[in-house]
């Protein structure tokens, strides 16, 4: 019977001497509660939605901003570091006024673990 073992970092997790970004925890490739990243409303109005990411630096604001902003009724989507070392990534979407910020948020990040999860099953039928 083989072991699995998992050794948490700030932003990654290695299993079995794999490094795996945080990022890629988020979307369930690694089954540990424990390193999802935590979220922060900052500011939140009918247009505007701010907040701040914990546990991770560039992986998933990164990815949240990238396909937040292809929305057609998003105007504005990115992500920040104030100072990189010491700082929690803050992520912005703003949007036209059709749609609540907070339901583009949801709705990319349920784009982004289909996409993940249809990854993770062409990895699996290689393997």
């Amino acid at each position: 019977m083989r072991m699995s073992f998992y050794i948490k970092t700030p932003t990654a997790v290695v299993k079995n001497g794999i490094y795996i970004p945080s990022s890629a925890c988020f979307f369930g490739m690694v089954p540990s509660m424990e390193i999802l990243p935590r979220i922060k409303i900052e500011r939140r109005t009918e247009r505007e939605l701010i907040f701040t990411l914990t546990g991770d630096q560039h992986g998933l604001p990164n990815l949240i901003s990238k396909l937040a902003i292809r929305k057609p009724y998003v105007s504005y989507a990115a992500y920040m570091l104030d100072h990189p070392p010491t700082s929690q990534p803050r992520v912005v979407i703003v949007t036209d006024g059709s749609r609540d910020p907070l339901d583009v948020l949801l709705e990319v990040l349920d784009e982004a673990r289909r996409y993940a999860q249809g990854l993770k099953e062409e990895l699996e039928k290689i393997l």
